[in-house]
């Protein structure tokens, strides 16, 4: 389920909750916890968290993969722009 953020303007105690979709405005109709005051909380825009595994896409790829893009470094000249 995601992960939704709260602020109420008038305190701006800030929270997350994990609900369904379809409860995601849930909490904008009940009052603040911290200030008790009603239609002051706000869902709150966030971004979306993002997990990847620990290796690089370079290690994923293989040493066969790393040894072509030293070929291609060395081939590109002393003015490459291309780092290790």
């Amino acid at each position: 389920m995601p992960s939704y953020s709260y602020e109420c303007t008038a305190c701006g105690e800030q929270w997350s909750e994990i609900l369904p979709i379809k409860d995601m405005n849930k909490p904008t109709e009940l009052r603040c916890a911290q200030c008790l005051q009603y239609g002051t909380v706000q869902k709150k825009l966030t971004t979306p968290g993002f997990v990847s595994d620990s290796k690089s896409v370079l290690r994923r790829a293989g040493t066969e993969w790393q040894d072509v893009l030293k070929k291609v470094k060395k081939a590109s000249g002393k003015g490459n722009t291309i780092h290790d």
